[in-house]
């Protein structure tokens, strides 16, 4: 017979997941405007260390026992927070990719690669190398 869950632990949880996305995601808006990513790599790893954590549980209880509609609920809004986080890293890099494209545009950084390849430097023919 299976033992009775205690929903209010797993309620418990998925509220702190629910909170380590919200904060990653926050982390991930704040870059945006500073300078210093760091933060937002500091929340990854601490969700990531959440969900560690609490996944196996939470997998093995909701596997054999049928929670709660609030505990759905809750981990309905997690799962959804976590896909906008996804959404959300994946536009800022789409971004960051679009600034380093104008900067140093495919063409141009080509250019200098095979203008490399081509002087003799110090390393010999192809090497890399340019001479001054």
């Amino acid at each position: 017979m299976n033992q009775p869950v205690d929903w209010s632990d797993v309620h418990a949880q998925l509220t702190a997941l629910q909170a380590s996305v919200a904060a990653a995601h926050q982390a991930a808006l704040d870059s945006i405007g500073g300078s210093d990513a760091d933060g937002f790599i500091v929340a990854l790893s601490q969700l990531g260390e959440t969900l560690t954590r609490v996944q196996p549980v939470l997998a093995a209880t909701l596997a054999i026992h049928t929670p709660p509609a609030e505990v759905i609920l809750l981990t309905q809004q997690v799962g959804t927070g976590i896909d906008n986080l996804f959404a959300l890293n994946t536009r800022l890099s789409v971004q960051a990719q679009r600034a380093l494209d104008v900067l140093f545009p495919p063409d141009q950084v080509k250019v200098y690669s095979r203008l490399g390849a081509r002087t003799q430097g110090l390393g010999g023919a192809g090497s890399g190398y340019i001479k001054a």
